[in-house]
């Protein structure tokens, strides 16, 4: 969840290299049996239950097999090279700003009024506010430097090429107000797939940043403030079906009854 500039490789990536080394090894170990003992295993005759697999299925289908092994091993399960933090200040901006719309999210408009406003919010409160977004082009570990990130900051990280849009790089004194579970309701609130397709990346920045400042302004939130709309909706509904449901219980069932209760 939490976008670190400076990270290598992820402990998957090593352990997935590791478990197809394992395996390549033990296909060469067994390469050289396959080719001595499968040639003899068909001399033998209709008599053994290997040489009639064989026969059944056909020698050439077998080494046609035994290739396709081969190359799935040491082609398609071959680890790709690590994800590894580098610099690019080649893409950063000339004029200082607080966004860099590397993947276009936001229209020219929304960026002017973002600057401004994010601008305008550090110099009141002290806590500085920061926008990336990326797609196949990223400065790296160059943001860094050229917007002075601190323990005071945070930066909202928007690439579309995952399965959730937002990342956020957090400092440490951030956390004393907003903890963990905020930043990851955060991110599942406003980055998740269906909110990003209905509502578009623009609305998934700006929502997320409008929660931070919000939350900053009041001394800290446990919570996204605000009641997501399928919650809303949710609301509503157990609402009029509990409305429903004592409505017909309570409707009397004798004569001179006000409720269906003892006693009234």
């Amino acid at each position: 969840m939490v976008f670190n500039p400076s990270s290598g490789t992820s402990f998957p990536q090593h352990l997935g290299a590791s478990i197809v080394s394992i395996l390549r090894a033990q296909l060469i170990g067994f390469i050289p049996l396959w080719i001595g003992v499968l040639p003899s295993r068909l001399r033998l005759g209709t008599g053994s239950n290997v040489s009639f697999t064989v026969g059944h299925y056909g020698y050439k289908r077998v080494l046609t097999q035994l290739v396709v092994l081969v190359f799935a091993v040491f082609c398609v399960g071959w680890p790709t090279p690590p994800a590894q933090a580098y610099d690019n200040p080649e893409l950063l901006p000339e004029n200082a700003t607080v966004i860099i719309d590397l993947a276009k999210s936001l229209t020219p408009r929304q960026e002017e009024d973002l600057n401004v406003q994010l601008t305008q919010f550090e110099t009141e409160t002290g806590w500085k506010l920061r926008v990336l977004t990326q797609y196949d082009r990223t400065p790296g570990r160059a943001v860094k430097d050229f917007w002075g990130l601190d323990d005071r900051s945070v930066m909202l990280v928007a690439d579309p090429r995952g399965g959730n849009l937002l990342n956020f790089s957090v400092g440490d004194a951030v956390y004393d107000l907003l903890p963990r579970t905020f930043w990851i309701e955060l991110q599942t609130r406003y980055g998740n797939q269906f909110f990003v397709r209905e509502n578009g990346e623009d609305r998934s920045i700006l929502s997320a940043l409008d929660s931070i400042k919000l939350c900053l302004r009041q001394g800290g939130c446990n919570v996204v403030p605000g009641l997501p709309q399928e919650q809303w909706v949710l609301t509503l509904i157990t609402s009029i079906v509990g409305g429903l449901v004592c409505g017909f219980a309570a409707h009397p069932r004798k004569s001179g009854q006000i409720l269906a209760c003892s006693g009234y």
